[in-house]
């Protein structure tokens, strides 16, 4: 990122891999913040960083200095040429092809001083990398909760790795997933946002300071900025998991596969509490001969949706009542389930993988029970 001399050529690049390389990098730039809205251009490298989420992709171009990364992708993308030929002088960098000309104003030598500084502080160049434990890539979407405007999780947000474990709760729902080793002896935790951009495959891991790295085998390098593990309750999340939980030897049941047709249809009825994700909206499933039985109801009126159910089935005599929100989530990652011996929630169950959601269980006799958890 040093300051080059009037006039240097740059070296010539494919446009449609200047565009990959630009596409991989912006989502560590922050478009309201001055600086960290741009690209960093570092001979060898593109980079971007946002405080909080840092991403370096190797990529020659020869060239150094930082432009604004919405206009340079803007426009990469409309240019009509196959090579792009860099011209750098001291106020500009220029992209030409053979009928466009892009010429963007470098930031401020202040603002590249400070992003500098910033981007030296990964020593990245210097990281220890290790293998990825077998189980991140795949276990990790498990426990990216979705959330919605009206679910403000404070101290519980985040996904926490403790040990082999994969953590994730948001008070309603805990996720754990079991990778084949640890990546740290400490536990660390992680932004949800930030790890939901993680869109590569990645082989390797480095954690240094406050940073925790991925490198991927196509030379891509994203750095996230852990958060605090003091106030997150990792032990009280454990044990009402454990408290809550099935045993091995519990009888597992299976949803069938049409059952979100049926909750789209109770949902209709079902969702009129107090925001999206509101735990105090609820449907009812229970078992009858050979069906499953899916219902919605409020004030309005209900609706009833019956489904052939052959395999798995539970007990006649169990009634379940869960968010429906929650439920469509977890069944695009298995069907099957266990009852909690508390009747105070269902575990969705995978190979290294386990989903407890807070539900109502009853005898469909009974009038509902009220259930809730405080991690």
């Amino acid at each position: 990122m040093d300051t080059q001399k009037e006039g240097f050529d740059g070296l010539d690049v494919i446009r449609k891999e200047l565009i990959n390389a630009i596409k991989i990098v912006l989502p560590g730039t922050n478009k309201k913040a001055l600086g960290m809205d741009c690209i960093v251009f570092d001979s060898n490298w593109l980079r971007t960083f946002n405080d909080h989420l840092s991403y370096s992709y190797r990529i020659e171009t020869g060239v150094s200095g930082v432009v604004r990364a919405k206009e340079l992708h803007k426009v990469l993308t409309k240019m009509r040429g196959e090579i792009i030929q860099f011209i750098v002088d001291t106020h500009s960098i220029a992209l030409r092809d053979s009928r466009t000309t892009l010429r963007l104003t470098r930031l401020p030598e202040d603002k590249v001083e400070m992003l500098k500084t910033n981007i030296a502080s990964l020593e990245i160049e210097g990281l220890n990398w290790q293998p990825l434990p077998k189980g991140f890539a795949e276990g990790l979407p498990f426990c990216l909760f979705r959330e919605g405007k009206d679910s403000p999780i404070g101290r519980l947000y985040g996904v926490v790795f403790v040990g082999r474990n994969i953590i994730a709760t948001d008070n309603y729902r805990i996720s754990r997933y079991q990778m084949e080793s640890s990546i740290s002896d400490e536990p660390f935790r992680l932004s949800t946002m930030d790890l939901s951009k993680l869109n590569k495959d990645f082989e390797c891991v480095a954690i240094k300071r406050d940073w925790f790295h991925l490198k991927s085998k196509d030379n891509l390098i994203v750095s996230v900025r852990t958060m605090p593990t003091k106030e997150y309750p990792i032990d009280r999340v454990m044990e009402v998991f454990d408290e809550m939980g099935s045993g091995d030897d519990s009888e597992i049941y299976k949803f069938p596969e049409d059952l979100e047709k049926s909750i789209e249809l109770a949902m209709i009825l079902a969702c009129l509490g107090k925001g999206e994700l509101s735990f105090s909206t609820q449907i009812s499933l229970w078992r009858e001969g050979g069906y499953l039985l899916v219902r919605g109801k409020n004030n309005v009126g209900e609706v009833v949706d019956r489904i052939p159910w052959s395999e798995g089935i539970l007990p006649e005599g169990i009634q379940i009542e869960i968010s429906p929100i929650f439920l469509k989530e977890v069944l695009g990652v298995t069907r099957c389930f266990k009852l909690s011996p508390t009747q105070k929630a269902v575990i969705f169950v995978a190979p290294n993988f386990s989903h407890l959601i807070l539900s109502g269980q009853r005898s469909t006799s009974s009038s509902a029970a009220s259930v809730n958890i405080t991690a």
